[in-house]
């Protein structure tokens, strides 16, 4: 892994472990390994965000349907 690539991945970590608000997964624990990075976080059910915006016109939710996602 660059050096470059190595500091973004180490900053998302830092950012993530900050983080503390029911809507954004929680980072558990980062398993550092000699070429691999492995996050722990929470598990979230349903189905992908993505798939949601897929059936959306344009792929952009109106506020009224944001609000049925984002509880």
């Amino acid at each position: 892994m660059s050096e470059e690539v190595a500091s973004t991945v180490q900053s998302e970590i830092n950012n993530l472990s900050d983080l503390r608000h029911p809507s954004i997964m929680r980072l558990y624990e980062v398993i550092d390994e000699f070429s691999q990075v492995h996050l722990v976080m929470e598990l979230c059910t349903g189905i992908p965000f993505t798939h949601v915006l897929k059936k959306t016109p344009e792929q952009k939710l109106t506020v009224q349907s944001s609000l049925s996602v984002f509880k």
